[in-house]
């Protein structure tokens, strides 16, 4: 295993660690909000989290901001170890 390839995994961890972390910011503050919001936001697949963050933008934005934050890294760690790999790879299964 490559240097680089050290370098992505934890660019991809450290990622997933502040997506991880934005994402319970923001069910947080859904459930700051009302009991309701949060367990709409824990139980369905993103409808209700969009309608909190839009009527709650005041109050969203920063976990909001935070979650996304995550995203940086997990793409450019998923494009470096990507580059890594196929770079490493004979062309056989």
């Amino acid at each position: 295993m490559s240097v680089m390839m050290m370098i992505a995994i934890l660019v991809l961890v450290i990622g997933g660690a502040v997506n991880v972390g934005g994402g319970v910011w923001f069910l947080v503050e859904m459930f700051k909000t009302n009991v309701w919001w949060g367990l709409g936001g824990l139980f369905t697949c993103g409808i209700v989290p969009l309608i909190w963050l839009i009527m709650y933008w005041k109050r969203a934005w920063p976990p909001f901001v935070f979650l996304i934050g995550g995203l940086i890294p997990i793409l450019v760690g998923s494009f470096v170890l990507a580059i890594e790999t196929a770079g490493q790879s004979s062309g056989t299964f």
